[in-house]
């Protein structure tokens, strides 16, 4: 284990020429007070070979215990914007709630409330019904 971390995520930024979109924006997301895993740069040496790449902490559930009131009990969506009416979208995203039947209730207000404008995505984003 190493920081508390059980896993180590190494992203390789083929995509971006800059190589500080993610450090930049995970960054971004603390300092708006949204959670966001934590990530820098790391040079990693594989039989002599050295490249450089972003080490993202892990969205999990030491993630979720760590920096929700719930503590870690709710619902972790991976891979999935708040784009979709269909509630099966988000089921199929679902990644920490292991409930019989888990609530997509708040993704769907909130992706409802993005279309709608800002004032309503500003209230739904802070769990006001």
């Amino acid at each position: 284990m190493l920081f508390g971390l059980k896993k180590l995520v190494f992203n390789s930024m083929t995509n971006d020429p800059s190589m500080m979109r993610e450090r930049l924006g995970y960054s971004l997301c603390r300092e708006m007070g949204a959670p966001a895993p934590r990530a820098t740069h790391a040079i990693p040496r594989i039989n002599g070979q050295a490249d450089i790449f972003t080490l993202v902490e892990v969205i999990d559930g030491r993630f979720t215990r760590s920096h929700f009131m719930e503590g870690g009990k709710g619902n972790l969506y991976k891979e999935i914007w708040p784009v979709w009416d269909d509630p099966r979208a988000y089921l199929s995203a679902l990644t920490t709630n292991e409930d019989d039947n888990p609530s997509v209730d708040r993704i769907l207000r909130f992706s409802q409330a993005i279309f709608q404008g800002p004032s309503e995505t500003a209230t739904c984003a802070e769990g006001t019904e």
